[in-house]
């Protein structure tokens, strides 16, 4: 340690008296020790409660997007892809925390759930070290004891997302650096830089935080060696963390990514023509059900190439920055405008009514705590931390300010303000004491900080700037996909129709109604609704693909042809619409088979070879007769590779097609079919080989055991047939197949 050094870390702080009286209330007595732990046993039951609450509730299950696409890929790695196969889409820590949870305990969302609490009990305890370590004991425990009944914290700590866990590395960040402002050691300067480069691979928004340390380091008192070992030793540490992350990415993608490639798609939301400020969508044809195939195509078709990842975020970073040189007097009133959102009292979601979940949930909806009562405490104990509390707070309050103010380049969602949800309730905790202390020794002084108090908590309450015209439409939206994944297309329906009831122009509502109606086979009234969401949007792909598979229903293979080629203009990638193209051509007797098989390339090209696209495509060439296409196509299906999952859209959905199970059990099908060609054509070994694999990945194929009897037989294996046939009865007692006396080959 340097001379410089010891005066710095020695020298008393100037008017900091405030800080000294309060400090010298911080000493516990006996008793005062167990106030802590106490009050983390008291946060501990609220949230054991508040989540035997949720369980009871059907939303437990009917997660939201981003909920869904961090439980499949955890899922993904606890079956051991770690290292993945494409650049990062989102920053990957959170995550893989999530999959070694999964390893461990099993992927369900108990599982996530109560880790999502530890990490929440964790905070608050971190909570209390930088209220006592700015000011005092006391404040450690308001502090603590306001985030423990926090609404925001009960509800987020519960959800499937990374911003709890991301709050606590920030806490422990901050907590280690000032570790370091006391000891002055390389040492703990490393060990800040190792967490808060954690901090950054959970979400990238930390290395605001990591220049902020950084300028302060900087501007320290020392000689410019010391200086220089500082910012080095900081610099390492975030390296050692951050680094692995890019290597990856170099050695996956061939991609220099640093850590995710979000970034460039999210700034955009955040700054185009059609942006509001809250809402996380794209300019029509994309609108709020963007897809990320999408916005690659949409990237490479303006760039005329194929593009990797961080190229398709660089090209929306510099649409970004187009459209903000083009209206700059535009984007300064947006970027207020979610400055003040992100300072204001009304919680905001992307994906979920807060206020209708909240009202199954009484610690939600009974709470007394919310974010401008904070704000307008915190603002008071602002001002007297940066007088009177030296490096300490004023490190603290940078980092929420620098924070809040690098969010609002993006858009604001209650969920982005979580981190500073701590720091702030410190604050509000001293505002509070402060308050207090003024009235014990002036009414009129503490009547007029009271004002100060109110003046500010109105602000934050006072709608300044309007929220786009909301409903509770998407909430409903959500439960009936929920339901129509399920099966349950009757609730599915309801909820479909209540939410066209708040909202009939609603992209994709009357399309969710149609497709229930398909299914259950009320054909009229499906064309009703597909055609009312044609004339609303007929830019979408979905749109008419869904009117072509009404008409192929009926046998209008034309027809059907003509919406899938519209949608397929739209969205030559998606599977659906190949799909139905294929099936709609296939019933059209002029198609030639050596035309048709053209178009089925074509599709698989389009596709990257879907699995699921190959096998439907084999079987529409098995009955046209073409045996030996429908084998090639089926041989290459068992080679197919699912998407990466980093940037897989199905990822994001319930019935993600590409989910481990999904894919073994259409990988059965394959091997089924394969079997079958092999009967056919007289190769019984292999036959029953195929037929052996598919049972063995998916035993409910009930064909699979009657083929595989059937080539037991043909070999001569007469007790091995007999022996499937026994197992395939007692699982499938009513199934006409099995119930036949002699097993057959099926076509």
């Amino acid at each position: 340690m340097t001379e410089s050094d010891r005066k710095v870390l020695h020298a008393p702080h100037k008017s900091n008296v405030y800080i000294e009286q309060m400090s010298s209330r911080s000493d516990m007595s006996a008793a005062g020790r167990w106030f802590l732990p106490a009050l983390l046993v008291f946060a501990l039951v609220i949230r054991v409660l508040y989540l035997l609450n949720y369980s009871d509730l059907p939303q437990w299950d009917q997660l939201t997007v981003d909920n869904y696409y961090h439980h499949h890929w955890a899922e993904n790695l606890a079956r051991g892809n770690i290292l993945g196969d494409t650049t990062y889409f989102r920053a990957p820590f959170y995550i893989y925390i999530l999959g070694l949870v999964y390893t461990l305990f099993g992927a369900s969302l108990w599982a996530a759930r109560l880790f999502g609490m530890v990490v929440g009990l964790a905070s608050i305890y971190c909570t209390y070290r930088i209220g006592r370590q700015a000011f005092s004991h006391q404040v450690g425990l308001v502090a603590a004891a306001v985030q423990s009944i926090n609404p925001v914290f009960l509800y987020f700590e519960a959800e499937l997302l990374l911003d709890v866990l991301f709050t606590l590395l920030l806490q422990i960040s901050l907590l280690t650096v000032w570790r370091w402002r006391d000891n002055r050691r390389l040492g703990t300067l490393l060990l800040a830089g190792l967490v808060t480069g954690v901090a950054a691979i959970t979400r990238p928004t930390a290395l605001v935080w990591a220049g902020l340390v950084f300028t302060w380091l900087l501007l320290l008192s020392g000689d410019a060696v010391v200086r220089l070992k500082r910012l080095v030793m900081f610099v390492v540490g975030l390296a050692l963390v951050i680094g692995p992350v890019f290597v990856r990415n170099l050695y996956v993608a061939d991609d220099p990514v640093l850590i995710a490639s979000q970034g460039g798609i999210n700034f955009y939301i955040g700054n185009n023509e059609i942006a509001d400020g809250v809402s996380a969508r794209m300019p029509e044809p994309m609108g709020h059900n963007w897809r990320l195939k999408q916005v690659v195509r949409a990237a490479e078709e303006s760039s005329a190439r194929r593009l990797k990842p961080g190229e398709v975020s660089d090209y929306w970073t510099s649409q970004a920055f187009q459209w903000i040189v083009r209206n700059p007097g535009t984007f300064v009133k947006l970027y207020l405008k979610k400055l003040y959102l992100s300072i204001g009292d009304r919680e905001v979601s992307n994906n979920r009514d807060l206020g209708l979940f909240s009202a199954n949930m009484p610690l939600l909806r009974l709470n007394p705590v919310s974010f401008s009562i904070i704000l307008a405490f915190a603002a008071i104990g602002a001002l007297v931390g940066w007088r009177h509390g030296g490096s300490r707070v004023r490190l603290l309050i940078g980092l929420i300010l620098t924070y809040l103010m690098t969010m609002a380049l993006f858009f604001f969602s209650s969920r982005f303000r979580v981190p500073v949800l701590p720091f702030m309730t410190v604050l509000a905790a001293v505002g509070a004491m402060a308050v207090l202390d003024l009235f014990a020794t002036s009414i009129k002084r503490g009547t007029g900080m009271m004002l100060g108090v109110v003046a500010v908590w109105a602000f934050s309450c006072y709608p300044m700037v309007k929220l786009p015209p909301g409903s509770p439409s998407q909430d409903f939206v959500s439960k009936g996909i929920h339901y129509y994944a399920e099966g349950d297309l009757q609730k599915a329906l309801s909820y479909f129709q209540t939410a066209r009831m708040f909202d009939a122009s609603q992209a994709e509502t009357n399309l969710n109604i149609g497709a229930c109606y398909l299914r259950l086979g009320i054909a009229d009234s499906a064309l009703f609704y597909f055609e009312q969401e044609r004339q609303l949007h007929s830019n979408r792909p979905k749109t008419h693909s869904n009117l072509a598979s009404l008409h192929l229903v009926n046998g209008r293979y034309p027809e059907a042809a003509v919406q899938a080629e519209k949608a397929l203009a739209l969205a030559d990638w998606d599977v659906t619409a190949n799909m139905v193209y294929l099936r709609a051509l296939a019933g059209i007797d002029s198609i030639v088979t050596g035309s048709f098989v053209a178009r089925v390339e074509q599709a698989a090209e389009r596709t990257d070879n879907d699995l699921y696209l190959l096998n439907d495509a084999a079987l529409l060439l098995l009955r046209r007769g073409d045996t030996a296409q429908a084998e090639s196509l089926l041989q290459r299906a068992l080679h197919s590779r699912p998407p990466p999952i980093e940037t897989d859209d199905g990822a994001f959905d319930r019935n993600f097609p590409n989910h481990f199970l999904r894919r073994r059990h259409e990988t059965a099908r394959t091997h089924y079919h394969l079997g079958l060609l092999a009967g056919l054509s007289g190769k019984y070994h292999l036959a029953i080989s195929h037929n052996r694999q598919a049972i063995a990945a998916d035993s409910n194929l009930v064909e699979a055991y009657a083929n595989l009897a059937g080539g037991y037989r043909y070999t001569g294996q007469m007790e091995s047939a007999d022996s499937v046939m026994t197992i395939a009865a007692q699982r499938f007692p009513t199934n006409e197949l099995i119930r036949q006396p002699t097993p057959r080959h099926n076509q």
